[in-house]
């Protein structure tokens, strides 16, 4: 916040557990008693505590955390900011992950919340254009060893082709 200050900006820190809807919703009130308003709209929190988990490892309570964290806390600050973003043709910065995308190994509870993020973000692009509210995804990854390794598959490589930047060398 002192950078932001120092650059001319102003800016608040807001605790929220983001699997609460009423503290998303305090969450945004103390933003609209803070600013008037909202223009831009960025979901990146998840816990990413226990995501990673091999397929037949995996049980509900890993899903639950994952979605609660990710999924549903995106569509509940979506939907509390709607009308704000409504009112100033705002924008939506929704963050997935490339672990969905190229479905990687172990990561399938925060995998699967993060694909569902994305399908949601496609479909309130759609409804909400109308509103001319714009929707962005992003998807990030990092280079790790498992990635390192499914880099290798030709699927896999067939679709970082088509990722604009690729993948960079961690080194």
């Amino acid at each position: 916040m002192r950078e932001i200050a120092e650059a001319g900006g102003t800016a608040i820190a807001i605790q929220c557990d983001v699997t609460s809807k009423e503290q998303i919703d305090t969450a945004v009130a103390a933003t609209i008693d803070a600013f008037g308003t909202v223009h831009v709209l960025v979901n990146n929190a998840h816990d990413r505590k226990g995501q990673q988990s091999p397929f037949m490892q995996t049980d509900e309570a890993g899903f639950q955390q994952q979605f609660a964290t990710g999924l549903f806390s995106t569509v509940h600050f979506m939907q509390t900011c709607y009308p704000f973003l409504k009112a100033n043709e705002g924008n939506v910065i929704n963050f997935a992950s490339g672990a969905g995308v190229l479905g990687a190994y172990g990561f399938t509870p925060y995998a699967a919340a993060k694909e569902a993020i994305r399908a949601v973000s496609r479909v309130a692009a759609r409804e909400w254009a109308a509103d001319k509210i714009n929707i962005n995804i992003i998807c990030p990854t990092s280079m790790t060893d498992a990635l390192e390794d499914a880099i290798k598959d030709p699927g896999v490589l067939e679709i970082v082709s088509r990722t604009p930047l690729g993948i960079r060398d961690r080194r």
